[in-house]
């Protein structure tokens, strides 16, 4: 499965307009840009383990490269995430039940996959690759 068509399942779920419709979709949303994150650091030749440490690895690999849409979009995974964990484990959190949020977060998804695309065509993408491979975080 490609992980951006999760994208696709969050904006069916915000419509529903009930709580757990909209905290999925923020989880929803996280995993699509997470995933899309992955893919990208892996393409680039870096291993990332499939263990829960690789969410923290993935976002401070983003977070650590020299080109700076992907220090952006690292950025905006640490948020996506923190909404992802109130959307999932904060029950009396009422934020990922506001459709505003939860739109605001699918944008946030969104926009982190299409940086992922761009920078993966960019020309620069051998010397961006070689520093997410290098990068000890």
């Amino acid at each position: 499965m490609r992980p951006r068509l999760n994208l696709n399942s969050a904006r069916l779920l915000v419509e529903t307009g009930t709580p757990e419709g909209c905290r999925s979709a923020i989880s929803r949303s996280y995993y699509a840009a997470y995933g899309e994150a992955t893919v990208l650091v892996e393409t680039a030749g870096r291993v990332v383990p499939p263990t829960g440490k690789s969410h923290a690895l993935v976002r401070d690999l983003l977070k650590a490269t020299r080109e700076p849409r992907l220090r952006y979009a690292g950025l905006m995974l640490n948020d996506l995430y923190t909404q992802r964990l109130r959307a999932d484990y904060r029950a009396n959190d009422p934020f990922p039940e506001n459709a505003v949020n939860v739109r605001n977060a699918i944008r946030m998804a969104a926009t982190i996959v299409r940086i992922a695309d761009k920078v993966r065509e960019d020309a620069r993408w051998p010397e961006i690759a070689e520093d997410l491979r290098t990068i000890v975080v």
